[in-house]
């Protein structure tokens, strides 16, 4: 099954931040790390997980292991410049969402985009846009 990630679950599973979806986010985390899923995420999505680790940590070398580690079991969707101009030219409100939205849709047959902002992503056509918890209570059942 292939998952492409907004930003915002990323900071979820990293900030433990149960005000939103950490929990979940943090289940389908652990399920991607033993090969349940393939997770797709922006590099920019990497961007911000890297600052956000390095000022939590405020260690440089502790940044780079974990930075390894959700490496190991991530893929990095390929960015191009035409994804960026697509964005700048469509009805999304949020250009950053806009980013990442044409980003996944350049995974040859994505099965979920899952975000915290399910609210801004009306417009996603291509795939099913589910948030964390909706993205695991759909999947206990087909499992």
């Amino acid at each position: 099954m292939k998952i492409f990630l907004d930003t915002n679950v990323l900071l979820d599973w990293i900030l433990a931040r149960d005000h939103s979806f950490g929990k979940e986010a943090t289940i389908i985390l652990k399920n991607a790390e033993v090969g349940n899923y393939r997770l797709f995420v922006s590099s920019g999505s990497l961007y911000t997980l890297a600052y956000v680790i390095e000022k939590s940590v405020k260690n440089s070398a502790e940044t780079k292991r974990i930075m390894s580690r959700i490496l190991a079991f991530l893929e990095v969707a390929n960015c191009k410049k035409e994804f960026f101009e697509k964005a700048c030219i469509s009805n999304f409100e949020d250009l950053e969402d806009a980013f990442q939205y044409f980003t996944a849709l350049s995974i040859a047959k994505i099965d979920y985009f899952i975000t915290a902002n399910k609210k801004d992503f009306n417009q996603a056509e291509k795939f099913p846009v589910l948030n964390p918890k909706e993205f695991l209570d759909f999947t206990q059942k087909t499992y």
